[in-house]
């Protein structure tokens, strides 16, 4: 029988059109509840954040230290805000903002545990947390240098790409569009894929490998990994140790659930 290919609450719906309004004019974005405040009213001090929020369509680039510490470079600074507190660092942009100009925004953390990018903007991590989970609501790039992580969510809600390297005692991958999971050089214990889409995942794993496929999304897994395959549509599961792939085959009488996107913790507001 076909499992539900989500575990994940937000309707697409939902996510994308907070997304939308992250960008658009005469809309105010809080994270967790907060509105975003210039970079010289940012509380340097106190305990570093463990989750990083970006929807700003900037680039971050987070350096690993226990000290918190954040630079900004480029043009069109004076336009971003930002949310500081013990759990979370937010990068926001102020009403108006045109998106004609990006900056480098320069984070000094421990690995975060959560990374979530609501449309555009780039995501530059040396690590993650040992147990940590991703997700994009649109288009943006989250890349990761190396990681030795317990367990390790990817969340992919629209086009946006993961990419990177490490090992992982369990991998659990949700796309529900045509996003990509590109970690060729991440090996994982335990894996399962669901996509509800065109998007495409690419890991390592000599252990065992669930794959649900609602759609014509295809899974490559390297390694010697027992693999299985849950699907309906042209999706198919590509397993090294099988000379040939896997193709997508309904399950008698059961139709997989599509798929939602990921929870992320920014909430619209509207402009007073």
């Amino acid at each position: 029988m076909i499992q539900p290919l989500i575990k994940s609450s937000a309707p697409l719906a939902v996510l994308a059109f907070a997304v939308a309004l992250a960008g658009c004019d005469g809309a105010d974005v809080s994270i967790n509840g907060q509105e975003g405040v210039p970079l010289a009213e940012v509380e340097i001090a106190g305990p570093p954040p463990s989750e990083l929020v970006l929807s700003s369509g900037d680039t971050v680039i987070l350096t690993e230290g226990d000290v918190f510490a954040l630079k900004v470079e480029g043009q069109d600074t004076d336009s971003l805000r930002f949310v500081r507190d013990s759990e979370v660092i937010g990068i926001t942009r102020t009403d108006g903002w045109s998106g004609n100009q990006t900056a480098t925004i320069r984070i000094t953390m421990p690995p975060p545990s959560e990374v979530v990018i609501a449309g555009s903007g780039t995501v530059q991590a040396q690590s993650l947390a040992s147990t940590a989970e991703i997700s994009i609501g649109g288009s943006g790039t989250v890349t990761f240098a190396s990681v030795a992580a317990d367990k390790l969510d990817v969340n992919i809600g629209g086009s946006g790409t993961v990419k990177g390297a490490g090992t992982a005692k369990r991998l659990e991958i949700n796309i529900g569009g045509s996003g990509d999971v590109e970690l060729a050089g991440l090996k994982a214990d335990r894996a399962e894929v669901t996509i509800g889409g065109a998007g495409d995942v690419a890991f390592a794993s000599d252990g065992e490998v669930e794959a649900n496929i609602a759609g014509s999304g295809d899974v490559t897994v390297a390694g010697s990994a027992k693999c299985t395959v849950n699907a309906f549509g042209s999706g198919t599961l590509t397993c090294a140790s099988q000379s040939t792939a896997t193709a997508a085959v309904p399950a008698a009488g059961a139709v997989p659930v599509a798929p939602t996107a990921p929870t992320t913790p920014i909430a619209p507001k509207p402009a007073e």
